[in-house]
């Protein structure tokens, strides 16, 4: 009896297996969507994967929806004819990458080929100055995680159930899983910056909401053409004021001349 019921428990579990993995003629494989062994990769993977040990990938590997990497991610290619080691492309109302922490890089460029534009005009007028006063530069620190979670968690709850009526905060409270709530680990040690609800009444264009949070982000590399406007702004006002201090130095000039021959005149009169 005993041999029987492990014999069918045996099949039950291989049959199950059986369903969620498939190798094709090609020694293709595929987990999860067996329909997909001729798709082309070797392995196929639908749905979530977790690896606690080193993955080594040669070749190429692409990854779809939403992954996680907890520890190092460790990216080479010694293709030359591959211009990229790695590539993030897509389509998303959010971030195609999201780095919880300090990213170190030892270069980068932007794009910016005139090829890719369009509607382009000059960013320039006399209100650039103006609009960078209104501007504090902050001196400040990120909270610590422990510190941040109960008032990140609520904000995003809140968030994302601000379309609905009548909201309270049992229902605020309930209705989401913080577990489903990833809380950002900031970088630590004192920062110099702008806050992103005080430059979206100045600069409305360099500050984006982050839609599943709720929370600003300031994009910073776009200040740079505008201090550079600024300084050639700053650059006109410093070249008028030279010119004046040029015309009010031949004034003083012209005016001293004046005065030394007044005085001879009244020295001649009293000799």
């Amino acid at each position: 009896m005993k041999l029987l019921t492990s014999l069918f428990l045996t099949l039950i579990t291989f049959s199950s297996v059986y369903a969620q993995l498939e190798v094709n003629s090609y020694n293709n494989v595929s987990i999860g969507s067996p329909s997909y062994t001729g798709s082309g990769y070797d392995l196929n993977v639908t749905g979530s994967t977790r690896m606690q040990s080193r993955v080594y990938m040669y070749g190429g590997a692409s990854l779809y929806s939403t992954n996680y990497v907890y520890g190092r991610l460790s990216v080479y290619s010694s293709s030359r004819s591959n211009p990229y080691a790695l590539k993030v492309s897509g389509e998303t109302s959010g971030y195609l990458v999201d780095i919880q922490g300090t990213l170190r890089v030892n270069s980068s460029v932007y794009t910016s080929d005139e090829r890719y534009k369009k509607n382009i005009k000059s960013y320039s007028g006399s209100t650039v100055l103006s609009k960078l006063k209104k501007l504090e530069a902050k001196e400040y620190e990120f909270k610590k995680s422990k510190e941040l979670k109960e008032d990140y968690i609520r904000n995003v709850k809140a968030h994302r159930l601000i379309n609905k009526d009548s909201i309270t905060l049992s229902e605020i409270s309930d209705s989401i899983s913080a577990d489903s709530i990833i809380v950002p680990h900031l970088p630590s040690g004192k920062r110099v910056g702008f806050i992103a609800q005080e430059v979206e009444k100045v600069f409305p264009d360099f500050v984006s909401v982050d839609k599943t949070t709720g929370y600003y982000s300031v994009n910073y590399i776009e200040f740079i053409p505008v201090l550079w406007e600024a300084v050639k702004e700053q650059e006109v006002i410093i070249e008028d004021l030279q010119a004046q201090v040029r015309t009010n130095e031949a004034d003083i000039v012209a005016l001293r001349q004046e005065l030394e021959k007044l005085v001879k005149k009244f020295d001649k009169k009293n000799q």
